[in-house]
């Protein structure tokens, strides 16, 4: 995630050269940190996959015969993949809200199992990921407009997914897809009667720098217009032949951790946002504090059900901890020895983690 530098001088005389020369040593840092040209864009996605994915891929990560893609134009003016999977004698419609970088594809075991305890799954892949538009000229350059987010994930579910009246959709929000989210239950603009968080986003970690200097230096790199700058420590994806499963932190299962390597080597596509930007984590800070400084969250009538990971290499569990003591509708649960993808997990917490997301939507 993003690291911040600063160049402080000691000499207290000249105070606008000193500053002159701190803001030259962090725009000569961040040039320094984010090298890659812009490359060019990817706008369509393919709607298969390849006999070889396929074959590399188990069952249960693989769409089944009721799944379908479709597309809506955002009221942004962006095209929008999203993809259903509609069941007999449903119970309920759950929508899908996935993380940072991720694509429909790495989620059809999740919708599999929703459809296996007959809901319906309605999931859409966000402005710049997967299979829909992208608004840089590099599609490997994250650069999350969370507002516009929560304009399209309000228009997805009231538009686009199709529920009974008397059962409205639960969300199931990943990550970044759970920090939209509550951005949106923020601003009051729309009711949700229950919601799933996986992982919340809340707080990024930043490594050895402090979260304030980190969002300092995305600030001021933004200003400047360097926004579109990789943010220190990522980059575009790039095949590693010799990936092994313990390279993938966020899970500690050994089969699902290719899981997402296998569809970015396929796929094209898969591949869209994979290094955040100095923009991105701007427009994250600039989202966190709304969310903190709402007076309308702590009080929303959605309940709220959010699971937090112990071992999480991206997200601090403490303050999503904190923040879900604050809402009046919020419950957690704490997962020990649990990574931050709990979708896909090894199945012994996997399973425990899906029993209670069902004991939960089942209980009034």
């Amino acid at each position: 995630m993003l690291v911040g530098f600063v160049s402080t001088l000691k000499v207290r005389r000249c105070h606008s050269v000193n500053l002159g020369l701190t803001l030259f040593g962090l725009s000569l840092l961040l040039f320094i940190a984010s090298c890659s040209p812009p490359t060019e864009v990817i706008k369509t996605s393919n709607l298969t996959y390849d006999a070889n994915l396929q074959k590399s891929l188990t069952s249960i990560a693989l769409p089944q015969n009721n799944f379908k893609f479709d597309y809506f134009i955002s009221d942004h003016g962006y095209s929008l993949r999203y993809g259903f999977s509609l069941v007999d004698e449903s119970r309920g419609t759950i929508v899908i809200a996935p993380g940072q970088s991720e694509f429909i594809e790495g989620y059809f075991e999740l919708i599999n199992d929703f459809n296996q305890n007959n809901y319906d799954v309605w999931i859409m892949d966000w402005h710049g990921q997967g299979g829909s538009d992208h608004a840089l000229t590099d599609y490997n350059r994250a650069g999350t407009n969370f507002k516009n987010d929560q304009d399209d994930i309000k228009k997805f579910i009231s538009q686009i997914v199709v529920y009974e009246d008397h059962m409205p959709p639960i969300i199931f929000a990943h990550s970044m897809g759970a920090h939209i989210l509550l951005g949106l239950l923020s601003s009051g603009q729309v009711a949700i009667d229950r919601a799933v968080l996986s992982a919340p986003m809340i707080t990024v970690k930043t490594g050895l720098f402090p979260h304030g200097l980190s969002s300092f230096v995305a600030g001021f790199a933004s200003t400047l217009g360097l926004g579109w700058w990789y943010a220190p420590g990522n980059n575009e994806w790039i095949d590693d032949i010799n990936y092994a499963a313990n390279d993938n932190q966020n899970t500690s299962d050994s089969e699902r951790s290719f899981l997402k390597q296998k569809w970015r080597r396929s796929l094209e596509h898969t591949r869209k946002s994979y290094g955040v930007t100095l923009m991105w984590f701007n427009n994250y800070v600039n989202s966190r504090k709304r969310i903190f400084n709402s007076s309308v969250l702590p009080n929303t009538k959605t309940k709220i059900l959010m699971t937090i990971p112990e071992i999480d290499v991206l997200v601090v569990p403490e303050d999503s901890l904190k923040l879900c003591s604050k809402i009046i509708n919020c419950r957690s649960i704490f997962y020990k020895g649990a990574r931050h993808e709990l979708y896909l997990e090894r199945n012994g917490i996997r399973e425990k983690w899906l029993g209670h997301i069902y004991k939960w939507l089942n209980s009034k």
